[in-house]
């Protein structure tokens, strides 16, 4: 018989969930914790697993597997859990890490407040986040100390890069991932729309226009976001 051990931590929970939302595999969220990590070292695909399941092997027997806080941190920040779900999940000190940590890449006086959605929209977002986010950290990498410009994370030309470049100055870095996402959400609900017109299922609209389109939340212009849809 098996000795008993503690139950799972909530936190492995929350980070499952989040990961999943995200469709990303635990390979996949290891090897993006690993550029996400200063010093390189991120989260093992095991030691991810034995979190996430709350235990680990250790000499044959099971153990409960418990992240520290700069650890479960990171691992927040790559599938995009905010401090508030670790503070939920009883790790207050993660929590703390996380907020030190998003501060860090957002400059003092910066809005930072988190978009205002509906929690079915928001779990969407989660799927889309960190590919923003990954596309957002390698430009840094190739642009170190510099602004970002639009052009620098998407590529001149493409729709989400004007996008980027007309939201607020005011806004932080994590808040334009976040309305990013938000905007990568949007263009799945048109595509649809395209591919249910073009099936017949709707009829086309009397107008259209793609020059200028400005978005409902205040401090974000969106450039001709039809172009890219189009070319789906």
């Amino acid at each position: 018989m098996e000795p008993d051990i503690t139950p799972a931590p909530p936190e492995g929970g929350v980070i499952k969930t989040a990961r999943e939302a995200a469709g990303m595999t635990i390979q996949a969220a290891s090897d993006r914790s690993r550029r996400l990590d200063p010093q390189g070292n991120g989260v093992s695909p095991v030691y991810w697993g034995n979190i996430e399941r709350g235990e680990g092997g250790r000499r044959g027997q099971r153990v409960t597997a418990r992240a520290s806080d700069m650890k479960l941190a990171l691992m927040a920040r790559t599938v995009g859990v905010t401090p508030e779900q670790l503070t939920w999940a009883a790790r207050g000190g993660a929590a703390h890490v996380l907020r030190v940590i998003l501060r860090s890449n957002n400059p003092a006086g910066t809005d930072d407040r988190p978009l205002p959605v509906s929690e079915a929209i928001a779990e969407r977002i989660a799927r889309h986040q960190p590919a923003v986010e990954e596309l957002v950290l390698r430009a840094h990498t190739a642009h170190p100390g510099q602004p970002l410009t639009g052009a620098m994370i998407f590529g001149d030309g493409n729709p989400d890069a004007a996008s980027w470049d007309g939201m607020d100055p005011a806004w932080a870095e994590s808040k334009k991932i976040h309305m990013m996402s938000l905007l990568w959400v949007d263009d799945e609900e048109q595509i649809a729309k395209k591919r249910r017109r073009w099936d017949g299922l709707v009829p086309p609209p009397a107008q259209h226009s793609d020059s200028l389109v400005t978005s409902r939340l205040s401090g974000v212009k969106i450039v001709a976001r039809d172009t890219r849809a189009s070319s789906c």
